[in-house]
């Protein structure tokens, strides 16, 4: 090149096909952006749906720890009816510990009836074999 002829950065007017791909580059951009932005936003929700949930399980454990114990179905068993003071004991089956004595229910109360029954009769029944055994001794 000579002293006459060289290059200089100068301003120079887009043609209408620069300014199309320009405006084609700029909308994909501006999905790519938009994507990009809905895909944090979704790995946000996730990920801090994921702590609250590693929090929920901490302090479930946690409050386990604190207060050494927790609340579970146990299995339960009525004894000592006792039908002159009209209650029953509630007992631990895995503990036999006694947790509560309650009043007798009414069902209860039927068996009450019921067992005096067997009784009565058991005795009748067996009253006879005893004079017939006594008889049999003299």
């Amino acid at each position: 090149m000579s002293e006459n002829n060289f290059t200089k950065h100068l301003k120079v007017p887009f043609t209408a096909e620069e300014l199309d791909c320009f405006k084609n580059q700029l909308s994909e951009g501006i999905t790519e952006l938009q994507n990009a932005e809905s895909e944090k936003k979704d790995v946000t929700t996730s990920l801090n749906a994921k702590i609250e949930a590693a929090k929920s399980s901490i302090t479930h454990i946690n409050n386990k720890i604190r207060d050494k114990c927790e609340y579970r179905m146990v299995k339960c068993e009525a004894i000592n009816l006792d039908f002159e003071k009209n209650t029953k004991d509630i007992v631990r089956t895995d503990t036999r510990e006694i947790i509560e004595t309650i009043e007798l229910t009414e069902t209860d109360r039927q068996l009450n009836l019921i067992s005096d029954k067997i009784e009565n009769a058991l005795e009748e029944e067996f009253k006879d074999d005893t004079e017939i055994s006594t008889k049999v001794e003299k």
